[in-house]
């Protein structure tokens, strides 16, 4: 089915469900090719604040949704929904909130643009990140942020951490905390001790094989029990760990190449992230891939940092301390 509309105001597709009761569908699209899409909405336009796609629900029930996405495998890096914008001042996703009267358990009084939840924890020995929000900002050079708040109230808050438990975090940070204004804490200013590591030169990945990436040098080392010899971190003391690592080939990755980072525990199962270059012009393009986990440890545990590619032949991982690095901090 296909539905075009060059009306400034007109609707390509529109499904309608008038049944009161039951599970009944406005539209619904299956899709049985790998690389199809169930639903696709594409608004033409370069101008006007114009929608590819728009859900709507009238429903006061809790839980209600206007779009909802469900990636339904039990295993991958599946999104159920993703958002991506190529203009320079847009956002993947954004969320707005435009009545008062939200309500969600314990956050009633927290109207919110985005909310994040996630029941599982690292109590699960196959869960290493249980992250109700996360913002990453992957690029090796520049001005990064992963998450940026703002108030424009002069008695709001710009990004506000609350911990409901006394052995928890309201705010960590994995590195300097620099702070350009006042700074009031009401509870406890903590120092984390943390190992951080990276990749001091060009290291040659075969095709096909698995590859423990070589952390051959050492910024810090508050625990002095990274292994540069097995190039792997040794768990001093029980607790949960936040692992911040990146990777970098030095040199572009063939159109279709499938390269993986792997975190691989000595106890746990391993946590692998999938990428694959562009079958068209991929091959322009110098691909990395960073991200974070919080795994529940145990001393004499080791975390090692594993590459793999399925280039025709082997491909150099960069060196160096903005390409190829890898932190670990305890938490707690």
């Amino acid at each position: 089915m296909f539905g075009l509309a060059k009306s400034t105001s007109g609707t390509g597709v529109k499904g309608k469900a008038s049944a009161d009761s039951g599970f009944t569908k406005g539209v619904q699209g299956l899709a049985k090719s790998p690389d199809g899409r169930g639903v696709q909405g594409v608004a033409y336009s370069t101008s006007g604040e114009n929608i590819g796609v728009r859900g709507e629900t009238k429903s006061s029930t809790k839980n209600a949704t206007g779009v909802k996405g469900h990636a339904t495998a039990s295993s991958g890096q599946t999104y159920g929904v993703e958002g991506e914008t190529d203009s320079g001042d847009g956002a993947g996703v954004a969320g707005k909130l435009t009545t008062d009267s939200f309500s969600y358990p314990d956050l009633s009084e927290n109207p919110s643009g985005v909310l994040g939840v996630t029941d599982r924890s690292t109590d699960d020995s196959t869960v290493f990140g249980p992250t109700g929000v996360l913002g990453l900002a992957t690029a090796s050079s520049g001005a990064r942020v992963g998450v940026i708040g703002r108030t424009t109230s002069p008695g709001g808050v710009g990004i506000l951490g609350v911990t409901q438990d006394n052995g928890g975090i309201g705010v960590y940070s994995a590195g300097n905390s620099v702070t350009g204004g006042d700074h009031i804490v009401n509870g406890t200013v903590a120092r984390k001790s943390t190992s951080i590591a990276y990749a001091s030169s060009d290291q040659s990945i075969p095709f096909g094989v698995e590859t423990t990436v070589a952390f051959d040098s050492v910024d810090k080392d508050d625990f002095t029990t990274f292994d540069t010899e097995n190039n792997e971190f040794v768990v001093p003391e029980l607790g949960e760990y936040r692992v911040d690592f990146a990777v970098k080939w030095a040199e572009p990755l063939e159109s279709g190449t499938e390269h993986e980072v792997i975190i691989r525990s000595s106890v746990a199962k391993d946590i692998t992230f999938t990428r694959k270059t562009p079958t068209n012009g991929g091959s322009s393009v110098v691909h990395d891939t960073g991200s974070t986990v919080i795994p529940h440890l145990t001393a004499g545990d080791t975390i090692s940092i594993v590459v793999r590619h399925d280039a025709s032949s082997s491909v150099d991982l960069a060196g160096g301390r903005a390409s190829t690095h890898v932190s670990f901090t305890h938490l707690g």
